[in-house]
């Protein structure tokens, strides 16, 4: 069973983001991102890629695939139109992570996995 995930970037008022089929939990995922993707830019090219496979082993379905809500309470909702289990969000220069409630500073979240 794979471990399904949202991967977003909130810009002004709008968040665009692609689905991740598999290794989306914290230790997945949510660390690839956290030590591999810390400028906007970077994201924005991770994103334009288009939906993956697999983020971490470079694996896109189709290049320009993305998605765009205009809230994060509507990217949350999303959560249930790709069966994702959990969700990323860069903004304010920072990574936080949802798993349907509302998103927690990733860094912190890692830790508490560590231990």
């Amino acid at each position: 069973m794979s471990t399904r995930s949202l991967i977003g970037l909130k810009q002004d008022k709008q968040i665009t983001f692609i689905y991740n089929h598999i290794d989306g939990y914290i230790d997945g995922v949510g660390e690839f991102l956290y030590k591999k993707y810390k400028k906007e830019e970077q994201i924005k090219k991770l994103i334009s890629k288009g939906n993956a496979r697999s983020v971490i082993s470079n694996e896109f379905y189709n290049e320009k695939d993305f998605n765009i809500t205009d809230s994060e309470k509507s990217y949350i909702n999303e959560m249930d139109n790709f069966n994702a289990e959990y969700i990323y969000l860069f903004k304010n220069s920072d990574w936080y992570v949802s798993t349907g409630g509302r998103f927690k500073l990733l860094k912190e979240e890692i830790r508490k996995n560590k231990n």
